[in-house]
């Protein structure tokens, strides 16, 4: 039982790679009937594939999962929220004291 002793210490993507060249084919017919005219495919190939379908059918996750594994996770979020009430008080209160202090682009009502 070399094989299992060997797979049990390998992370999961080490078995991904172990399985990516393995022939549609190849698999048990219970199994390879999950992958109907793929038969010639590599499971690599036909995971990919079935991604693509995913996508093209409208699942968000697999958008997601196929721009992850191109261009990478996105490592930092950025907050583009504004307060906007924050913004325009602060903006009228330093119009306001512009005013108050003779401002002559702002002159008095």
């Amino acid at each position: 039982m070399l094989i299992q002793k060997t797979l049990r210490r390998l992370p999961i993507t080490e078995l991904y790679a172990a399985f990516a060249d393995v022939r549609v084919s190849e698999l048990p017919v219970r199994i390879r009937n999950k992958f109907p005219g793929c038969d010639d495919l590599s499971l690599a190939a036909a995971g990919a594939l079935g991604l693509f379908v995913a996508m093209h059918s409208g699942s968000h996750s697999a958008g997601k999962e196929l721009r992850e594994g191109i261009e990478g996770k996105l490592t930092e979020k950025i907050d583009f929220t504004v307060d906007v009430n924050k913004d325009i008080v602060q903006r009228f209160m330093a119009a306001r004291k512009r005013v108050e202090q003779g401002d002559k682009e702002f002159p008095k009502t």
